[in-house]
């Protein structure tokens, strides 16, 4: 399943689903969580080669996902490479009080805070912020040169400001991975640093959202045609 394309991955979870249906057991191995949840109900969680938890296979994941991504809504890092001539320093996730927070509402603003620390004058090419669902769906790639943001290049600190004026997506969780490239090509990535939490907006919408329909809350108008008199 990893190296096929879509239509190859579609013919083989469309197969083993048909095979499970059929009373035969199926063991399906992968990182991709979404395809887990809907193949399977029952999930075997190991770690270092001993059976840690077997049981309903949403239960499994959240356990999985749980104990393996350590994140919070504000982290300083490490300067691990010092070959680095720039690095990131430190990134959070603020409310629209400017105050460090984990959780919000559908239709809220929220901020992300990414510190820079140079050792020289570079400028770098690009930053994005990865947004992953919490089954490890990509959905949001966000990044500079679509705002056409422009880096400083003295050698100090450099604090930059990325706005999302209001959140769209449906109630879960978020991951996020921030992306650095360097004027060198080198890219610095600091993986599920980051996590935040949206929940339902009743004041959007009475309907219960679930991501098994959809990832983004799309606000419409809707009305009945009329012809115009001629």
């Amino acid at each position: 399943l990893a190296v096929g394309d879509a239509a190859f991955q579609k013919k083989c979870l469309g197969k083993m689903g048909e095979v499970a249906r059929e009373g035969r057991t199926v063991l399906f191995v992968s990182h991709n969580m979404g395809a887990i949840r809907q193949l399977c109900q029952k999930g075997i969680l190991l770690r270092n080669g001993f059976l840690e938890q077997y049981g309903n296979v949403s239960n499994v994941i959240d356990s999985y996902l749980h104990d393996n991504i350590d994140v919070s809504n504000n982290v300083t890092f490490k300067d691990d490479n010092l070959n680095y001539p720039i690095f990131i320093k430190s990134a959070a996730i603020l409310n629209e009080r400017n105050e460090p927070s984990m959780f919000f509402q559908m239709g809220e603003g929220m901020k992300f805070r990414v510190t820079l620390q140079r050792r020289d004058k570079v400028v770098p090419e690009v930053l994005a912020i990865n947004i992953k669902t919490s089954e490890g769906e990509l959905i949001s790639n966000i990044h500079s040169q679509d705002a056409n943001f422009t880096f400083g290049s003295s050698v100090e600190d450099e604090t930059i400001d990325v706005v999302i004026n209001e959140i769209s997506y449906y109630p879960d969780k978020y991951y996020v991975t921030l992306v650095l490239k360097t004027p060198d090509q080198r890219f610095i990535k600091k993986h599920d640093c980051l996590m935040f939490e949206v929940t339902q907006n009743r004041k959007l919408t009475e309907r219960r959202l679930i991501t098994a329909h959809g990832r983004y809350f799309v606000k419409s108008s809707w009305s009945h045609f009329q012809e115009e008199e001629p």
